[in-house]
């Protein structure tokens, strides 16, 4: 649209020109004088042309120096466009892989946890087991401790007994010698 604004702008300024610089054809007198002014009328028209025609060319020659430049920021903003993308899917690439790696990792600490919770709750287990055993054998080993000194007493008693009737069969058979 610039290009069609620019173009008739040139048209209307030269036709502008056309127009004043003419000589009125009422004032020219005779016919070689008409003849003269028809030729320069003819010949100031194709330079007109003429000048349109380079107007042209110049103005067409822009739009299309116009056009390339659009078409290679075009491209120039495609490839940048491209090369985001690119970067967009791989920076999606390398998070889901992140993401992954998390999982498995939070998975694997779980899984870890509740096999040391379940090591742990085992271990509790068997400490209480043994602490009953232990206490079990404290009270026999007690329990042994006081037989035996129950035991003891009564092999004391027996000896003093058997000390006391030994005594006694001595004196018994000193009364019978005697």
């Amino acid at each position: 649209m610039k290009v069609y604004d620019s173009l008739k702008e040139v048209v209307q300024e030269t036709l502008q020109r056309s127009k004043t610089s003419s000589t009125p054809s009422g004032l020219v007198k005779g016919n070689n004088a008409s003849m003269a002014l028809v030729a320069s009328e003819a010949q100031h028209a194709e330079q007109v042309i003429d000048d349109l025609k380079t107007n042209v060319a110049v103005l067409e020659a822009k739009l299309r120096e116009t056009e390339d430049a659009i078409r290679s920021k075009e491209l120039a903003s495609q490839k940048t466009e491209e090369s985001f993308n690119a970067r967009i899917a791989a920076l999606e690439a390398k998070l889901k892989e992140t993401d992954e790696i998390v999982r498995a990792r939070d998975a694997t600490i779980k899984s870890l946890e509740e096999n040391n919770s379940a090591q742990i709750h085992e271990v509790e287990y068997q400490l209480k087991n043994k602490e009953k055993l232990l206490t079990n054998r404290s009270r026999e080993v007690v329990d042994l401790k006081d037989q035996l000194e129950h035991l003891r007493n009564g092999i004391k008693e027996m000896s003093s007994f058997f000390k006391q009737s030994e005594v006694l069969g001595a004196i018994e058979g000193q009364d019978k010698s005697a």
